[in-house]
């Protein structure tokens, strides 16, 4: 009798220290997402087949092991609690190391540096006025905050488009991931600067149209502030993931359960308005 007491009280305990434990990630999931919109989490999987329908509901990040990090927002971290999985909420990784901003568009182009929102707008703007006769700069599109979705497009013949394939760059879809947003800027330089001094890139540019979006996501990049990258949330204003918000030739068009983004539109009526040949 005693043992069975024991035993009974030990599994009491552990389901309470179980229990609350589970509450308290649950605690801190609802802490970030009202701070952020978001919360970055951790959870481990014995059967990775399981991946498939998680994919699904949550925004995986990527894989160790057996452990998967992810991203959800309130109604994706609501769906996977129903799996009954046990998770860990994690320190964002846009939390995790302050970066260098400046306010100067030449010092975002010697590596050390992200820019500000103003500073971004300044040396997109700054391309197209020193290189007026390769390169015009389009915004795609205003968004409810200000901010703007920006591309360059480089040609020979940057006000008339020719008969010659077109190619896209885009980059930062998720706001937190940006180190394309500074390797398209510089890309940019780089064309741009050797055009007529380089004979790959001065082909390069007189036989492609070529058109380059550094930021997709700049709401999300820009999550706290316009003068600061740190705090970058991988989702938009909406706190949606923009990489799932496309149409989808096997679930339909709207796969992740949320209605198109103001960025997902204005991204399908630029490709509308454009005959890219490729894009990446």
């Amino acid at each position: 009798m005693k043992k069975i007491l024991v035993l009974t009280a030990l599994f009491t305990v552990l389901y309470t220290v179980s229990a609350q434990t589970g509450f308290t990630q649950y605690e801190r999931a609802q802490q970030e997402i009202n701070r952020r919109g978001e919360v970055y989490f951790s959870f481990r999987l014995n059967d990775l087949a399981q991946l498939s329908t998680l994919t699904q509901r949550i925004s995986i990040s990527h894989i160790k092991g057996n452990t998967v990090f992810a991203y959800a927002n309130q109604k994706e971290i609501t769906d996977f609690n129903n799996f009954g999985l046990a998770y860990e909420v994690q320190v964002a990784p846009s939390e995790l190391v302050t970066v260098k901003m400046t306010d100067s568009p030449q010092q975002v182009l010697t590596w050390n540096y992200y820019p500000t929102y103003p500073a971004y707008e300044t040396l997109m703007q700054q391309f197209a006025t020193d290189y007026p006769e390769i390169c015009k700069l389009i915004t795609i599109s205003t968004l409810a905050s200000g901010r703007k979705l920006l591309a360059l497009r480089i040609s020979d013949t940057v006000n008339n488009q020719e008969n010659e394939p077109e190619f896209l760059y885009t980059s930062s879809i998720h706001g937190d991931e940006i180190t394309g947003y500074i390797l398209m800027l510089h890309l940019a330089d780089y064309l741009l600067s050797g055009y007529g001094s380089d004979d790959r890139i001065t082909n390069m540019v007189n036989n492609f149209d070529i058109v380059i979006c550094p930021l997709a996501n700049p709401d999300g990049t820009y999550k706290g502030g316009d003068n600061s990258v740190n705090g970058a949330t991988r989702g938009n204003a909406n706190n949606v993931d923009m990489n799932r918000n496309y149409a989808d030739p096997r679930r339909g068009p709207h796969p992740d359960g949320n209605p198109w983004q103001p960025e997902t539109v204005a991204f399908m009526n630029f490709a509308g308005l454009n005959s890219f040949t490729m894009a990446a």
